[in-house]
């Protein structure tokens, strides 16, 4: 239990639950192995995504008038990828899942296609 693993508690500390999952059947080291990828896959599925619905939309809108307003925007997602980036680092650092958007925004760019 938590207790054990960090030496933080007088007595034993037990979740306490309404029913059964297969995750109560986990160590903390596992649950958090799986918590990790678990986040990791969404993180990969919705930006690919968004890369495919909004990247999608960007191509298939193009046209000569508009170029110029898919430019800037995606220049400007290019200016705010470091600070997207650093907020990112920042939440996480925090230990805060605010960070996840911040950062499936900065790493898939918007959904822009590269």
């Amino acid at each position: 239990t938590l207790c054990r693993a960090y030496g933080s508690c007088d007595e034993e500390w037990q979740w306490s639950t309404t029913g059964w999952s297969r995750t109560m059947q986990l160590t903390h080291v596992q649950f958090l192995r799986f918590s990790s990828i678990l986040t990791w896959l969404t993180m990969l599925l919705i930006g690919l995504g968004s890369e495919f619905l909004v990247g999608g939309a960007i191509l298939h809108s193009m046209t000569e008038a508009n170029t110029g307003r898919l430019t800037y925007r995606w220049h400007l997602i290019q200016f705010l990828f470091p600070l997207l980036a650093i907020v990112a680092f920042g939440e996480a650092a925090n230990r805060s899942w605010l960070g996840l958007i911040f950062t499936v925004i900065a790493l898939w760019k918007g959904g822009f296609p590269d």
